[in-house]
């Protein structure tokens, strides 16, 4: 979808011109919607085309519009390209409140019939703001999609996610049991599980009453998390908003994080990672804890002064919720308790997490849907924390999300899986 304001009717007669003239086959373009609404002389486009053709799109929509300099273009639409009515929901939403409108099918004699969707009025209000993410600092919410118990591993689809970069995939694999919305708040903190398989990403808080009627025209389960309410819990997740007693000093750390050299990734702006890795392995085949994390600029910066004690803390709190987790005393002990030992450092209090990324996000560039899929996927052990603070940046004029994400890791799970077998087998063979 594409957007324009300030289009006089001039304009708008040669943007009609330009519809007519595509030749649609050739561009691997179905069908072209133009609208003209009554306010503002604002001009929404709609385009079905095929997603893996060889064609630029954005080339395409660039043709379109005659002055390129009012176009905003809505490239997350196809996130949710695979779900059902989407098209007509797109088509709604572009023809709502118009005056005039022009489309074009690439053939004519086998048109697809679009149907208008009854929408919220609350729909069109926002439908400028779909085309102007990014470009203002705005709150994000989290959504996590929670997959129906029961069904086996598929580590595949999981990795797929991120590749395909859909939202609502679990609906598309009618393994969707229920959709999480958490709201954000400037300090908060959230226990929960099996996110090597629950896609999980950021969205414009602005365009929830379009998610909304997503979910419930495709009649998917789902409940939101309200900044307002200091604590909630359930069996899936444990979210605290300000309410959390610990105050790991994001604005600290964030310092402390500009003196180390950061990574970058779709899923995050910049992240520093520490743990047990499957890439970093011993001769047998052990996961052992990585170095990267080491800070070569000073070490009173070391950033796991900061980390291990609110690894210690999350793992008194997430026990309380979930007393059923970490029960293998030799994995705590073996490895989780182990964390920072590489650099001298020791865990005096409790830890059972394995590794940790402390992340750093802007709000113009929000996570985009993927599942974490070298998380342990083992009962008991398939548990995610993560503790996060908001504030606004003024170098960069963006809310800044400071991240500490602990998890647990599939690469230790197999080893002792691994361990346990050979073991076995070696029993057996002495018998």
């Amino acid at each position: 979808m594409f957007y324009a304001d300030r289009i006089s009717d001039k304009i708008w007669h040669q943007i009609v011109d330009n519809v007519i003239n595509l030749e649609l086959e050739t561009l691997d373009i179905s069908y072209v919607l133009i609208s003209k609404k009554k306010n503002n002389n604002e001009v929404v486009g709609f385009i079905k085309y095929d997603y893996k053709g060889q064609h630029d799109i954005y080339d395409t929509i660039k043709s379109i519009i005659v002055i390129k300099e009012r176009l905003k273009i809505w490239k997350e639409c196809n996130f949710f390209r695979q779900l059902r009515d989407i098209h007509n929901i797109f088509y709604s939403i572009a023809t709502i409140d118009s005056t005039m409108t022009c489309e074009k099918h690439a053939k004519p004699d086998t048109k697809t019939l679009f149907k208008n969707i009854q929408i919220p009025s609350i729909i069109g209000q926002i439908t400028s703001e779909l085309f102007h993410t990014g470009e203002s600092p705005s709150m994000m919410v989290l959504v996590i999609e929670e997959r129906t118990e029961g069904l086996t591993n598929e580590f595949g689809p999981s990795c797929k996610v991120k590749q395909n970069k859909t939202v609502l995939s679990l609906l598309t694999r009618r393994q969707l049991h229920k959709v999480h919305i958490i709201h954000p708040c400037a300090n908060q903190c959230y226990h929960s599980f099996n996110f090597h398989h629950n896609p999980h990403y950021n969205m414009q808080k602005s365009l929830l009453p379009l998610f909304r009627l997503i979910l419930e025209i495709n009649l998917v389960n789902f409940e939101e998390y309200l900044d307002n309410d200091p604590f909630q819990s359930n069996d899936f997740i444990t979210v605290y908003n300000n309410s959390f007693n610990y105050d790991f000093g994001p604005r600290d750390l964030f310092q402390v994080l500009k003196s180390y050299k950061l990574k970058s990734r779709n899923i995050s702006n910049f992240y520093v990672s520490y743990g047990f890795s499957a890439e970093y392995r011993s001769i047998t085949g052990e996961p052992l804890l990585t170095t990267g994390i080491r800070n070569t600029k000073s070490s009173e910066n070391d950033i796991l002064q900061y980390i291990l004690p609110i690894l210690s803390c999350l793992s008194q709190n997430i026990m309380v919720h979930y007393p059923h987790i970490a029960k293998c005393e030799t994995r705590n002990h073996k490895y989780s308790q182990k964390l920072g030992s590489n650099f001298n450092f020791s865990m005096t209090d409790i830890n059972i997490y394995e590794g940790f990324d402390v992340a750093v996000n802007y709000s113009k560039s929000p996570v985009e849907p993927h599942c974490d899929v070298m998380n342990d996927w083992r009962y008991g052990y398939n548990f995610i924390s993560v503790m996060k603070s908001s504030f606004y940046e003024v170098c960069s004029q963006d809310i800044v999300t400071i991240s500490v994400i602990c998890y647990t890791r599939k690469a230790i799970g197999d080893h002792i899986d691994r361990m346990r077998r050979i073991t076995k087998q070696n029993m057996i063979n002495n018998i």
